[in-house]
């Protein structure tokens, strides 16, 4: 599951969003504007993407 929120709403709360992260296992969208963003994600999920780009660099 994904959970989207503005840039303001995350400086407000940031324990509590990084919370939600890491408790239910859900990506936080945090939107600066329409175009641009950055996601948090939890940190297995993290290293699981890490691991599979470095396999494909590989191959």
């Amino acid at each position: 599951m994904m959970k989207q929120i503005s840039l303001n709403d995350f400086k407000e709360d940031v324990s509590t969003y990084v919370d939600f992260v890491i408790d239910n296992g859900f990506d936080l969208i945090i939107n600066e504007s329409e175009e641009n963003g950055v996601a948090i994600v939890p940190l297995d999920e993290y290293k699981a993407l890490k691991k599979m780009a470095s396999e494909q660099a590989v191959n």
